[in-house]
């Protein structure tokens, strides 16, 4: 996946970044008021270049506070390759590839006691944390190294399962943890009993190297497969997984991320060899791909780098970082049509997370 998300991104075309708002390093710092409306910002920098952060967003205020967590911190820094984070109960976690970290810390980003985990296997070597998710006072956090890991909210005891390799995104439905193995010739999906923790004796067969996974409100799961990206003609393929995990091609060259907003999976193809990006969305109702973008007031987006839905107020968040060049995040309506933009602050903005509505 990582070799991918490189090929896509080297490929991008330099321009300057919009900065509607930050911090004047030249002041004393403050520390933000961090309240219920606001979202953090979390940017992967620049691979074994430029250590990645994470900024702090008063949406009320459109004021960005950035590299939060090192100010927070003494100056630490988040490391090398940051990938995921999640805003779960009164902790937050966060997962750094490339330095081999996961950080607990609380909702103002100062980490709590013994919040900082260097996962390794039983021959002490790393397992390069990746994506995360939350379920019943569990993280789950999967690895490169084909692991899942679980961490307890409370006592912050770790334990771990092997149930493929290169384990990415993740999603839960009811007691089952759905795990992509993200590689070219992978084309499986794992599943864990989250009763037991334990990995289900048969896997699911998808299409080639998926990668991205999410789920509706009805339990189906939804896999993209980017396919083999050394070819010279990359094809990929957006599954559906139903209760009974049988699975459906939907569409092929539909797709490189996605996020759930409402009724509908809004879809955009990012496809750099052929210069084309796409914005479409799926009816979950009527099962089809609508082929019209969910941009609707014309403003161009490019470069893209991620897609995050408010869960609460539906807004759209969309980051973007042209090739040596600061991160911007966009925000748009429901509706598709522009409502802000601001600069992030680092590099490679791998999403928002918000601290309202969640649990």
């Amino acid at each position: 996946m990582k070799k991918y998300l490189l090929k896509v991104l080297l490929l991008s075309i330099i321009a300057a970044p919009f900065i509607s708002c930050s911090d004047d390093d030249d002041e004393p710092w403050v520390e933000p008021e961090v309240n219920l409306t606001g979202a953090y910002i979390l940017n992967s920098g620049m691979m074994k270049t430029v250590d990645g952060n994470l900024a702090y967003y008063d949406i009320d205020n459109k004021k960005v506070t950035t590299d939060i967590f090192s100010k927070m911190n003494d100056g630490l820094s988040l490391g090398d390759a940051v990938q995921d984070m999640k805003v779960y109960g009164s902790k937050m976690y966060i997962t750094v590839t490339n330095s081999n970290k996961i950080y607990v810390t609380n909702r103002r980003a100062k980490l709590v006691k013994d919040g900082i985990i260097s996962p390794e296997n039983e021959s002490k070597q790393p397992l390069r944390p990746r994506s995360i998710v939350t379920n019943n006072g569990k993280v789950y956090v999967s690895t490169e190294a084909g692991y899942v890991l679980r961490i307890d909210t409370t006592s912050m005891a770790m334990d771990k399962v092997k149930v493929g390799t290169f384990t990415e995104e993740m999603t839960i439905v009811g007691n089952k943890l759905y795990v992509t193995n993200s590689r070219v010739g992978s084309n499986i999906v794992s599943v864990l009993n989250l009763n037991n923790f334990t990995a289900q004796k048969k896997d699911i067969v998808v299409d080639d190297n998926p990668a991205v996974i999410t789920r509706d409100a009805q339990g189906n799961v939804y896999v993209i497969c980017w396919g083999d990206f050394n070819a010279a003609t990359t094809t990929s393929s957006f599954n559906k997984i139903d209760s009974n995990d049988k699975v459906t091609q939907i569409a092929t060259n539909a797709a490189t991320l996605m996020a759930v907003d409402g009724d509908r999976i809004l879809l955009i193809l990012l496809d750099y060899i052929n210069s084309i990006i796409n914005f479409s969305y799926y009816d979950i109702n009527t099962g089809k791909i609508e082929d019209k973008s969910f941009i609707t007031d014309g403003t161009e987006v490019a470069d893209v780098n991620s897609l995050t839905v408010d869960p609460v107020t539906r807004n759209i968040y969309i980051g973007i970082n042209r090739n040596n060049s600061m991160g911007e995040m966009y925000i748009f309506s429901s509706e598709g049509k522009l409502i802000s933009k601001f600069g992030t602050g680092g590099y490679y903005p791998m999403g928002a997370y918000f601290l309202k509505g969640i649990k």
